[in-house]
């Protein structure tokens, strides 16, 4: 059973683990994909949040599998042996119980394992993309006033790592009456530069929560 397993489901196996590991940094590297396209319902980010632990977990899983089928240990098959066994090897007395079809599957073992050694450090990469994300926005706190423009500091709680930061800083910055914007997770904030007359505390606490977030507090800074 575990033989027809093995050459069933290697390929399925590496396709799986890329596959989870895009959905469980999805709340992360989704923002700058919205921002890009300038795209609405940047929300999904935030409600693919939930799902990042359990993803992370079962790309780990997979990941396990995958090399455990393609490293596992084989009994090799000799002459006068019972007919049952895992696999057989090229050279040697083994050489003559391996029929050419075994020579193809054992090439395509090696295939196999040449693209999970491939696959391993992009689904690594994707799933701790969260904790390094922030690199990406570098400098992105830096707010320069204008002369009329008065600053606003937002305590915004919801937020899981900088694409977090990125999504929402998309949002206001495209809120009318917005000068600029620069919102940090680590301070758990968003410090923008508006037009008083322009835009209001409830056109901003409305567009945090279309993002996804939480407006916890606001404070205007003359």
């Amino acid at each position: 059973m575990f033989k027809k397993i093995n050459k069933r489901t290697q390929g399925w196996l590496g396709t799986g683990v890329l596959i989870t590991a895009l959905l469980s940094s999805a709340c992360c590297w989704l923002p700058f994909l919205f921002i890009g396209l300038g795209v609405s319902g940047v929300a999904v980010s935030a409600a693919m949040e939930k799902y990042r632990l359990p993803l992370s977990i079962l790309t780990f899983i997979l990941l396990g599998a995958a090399f455990y089928f393609a490293y596992r240990p084989c009994r090799v098959k000799t002459f006068g042996g019972a007919g049952s066994e895992d696999c057989c090897q090229p050279g040697g007395e083994a050489d003559a119980c391996c029929a050419p079809g075994k020579r193809q599957e054992i090439n395509l073992n090696k295939l196999n394992k040449a693209i999970l050694w491939i696959i391993t450090p992009l689904a690594l990469a994707l799933v701790f993309f969260p904790g390094y994300s922030g690199l990406l926005l570098a400098g992105s706190s830096l707010l320069v006033d204008g002369q009329d423009a008065q600053r606003c500091v937002i305590k915004v709680g919801g937020m899981t790592c900088d694409g977090c930061a990125a999504t929402l800083q998309g949002v206001l910055k495209k809120v009318p009456g917005v000068n600029q914007a620069a919102v940090s997770y680590k301070e758990g904030q968003a410090v923008i530069t508006l037009t008083p007359d322009r835009v209001g505390e409830s056109d901003l606490q409305q567009a945090v929560e279309k993002a996804g977030y939480k407006a916890i507090s606001f404070q205007l800074i003359k």
